[in-house]
């Protein structure tokens, strides 16, 4: 089973190699990055998809942010790659992991942008000396 969706690669679409000015596709590892600056992010394949995350430690989870560039300065200038329904799964315990699932996005079909995202809540070793 594949933990982590595709990155998308756009290198047949020619208005696309454009769009992202020939570079390669940032890997998934871009959306723990705090630089949000329009262009960098990881394009996954599709409007659906999913991404594991490694935490430092066990967490319990209070939260979860993902962050996107604003339109007006959107390398496309929409922001239909914006990820729009997002799921993560929590119980009562802390998680050395997390699945992040993107259910849709907001119309984009060829690819999902995922700009940052930032878990919080405690680490376990910070509860247990409360």
């Amino acid at each position: 089973m594949q933990r982590t969706s595709k990155t998308y690669d756009c290198k047949e679409n020619w208005g696309c190699r454009v769009l992202w000015f020939f570079h390669t596709p940032n890997p998934p590892d871009t959306i723990l990055e705090p630089d949000i600056s329009p262009g960098n992010c990881w394009p996954l394949q599709g409007h659906q998809g999913q991404v594991v995350i490694r935490l430092p430690a066990r967490v319990h989870l209070t939260a979860v942010s993902v962050q996107h560039t604003y339109k007006e300065v959107s390398p496309s200038g929409t922001v239909t790659s914006a990820p729009r329904d997002i799921a993560v799964f929590n119980t009562h315990r802390a998680f050395a992991h997390i699945k992040l699932i993107v259910k849709s996005n907001w119309g984009n079909t060829a690819y999902t942008c995922i700009y940052r995202v930032q878990v919080h809540g405690k680490m376990e070793e910070q509860e247990n000396l409360s």
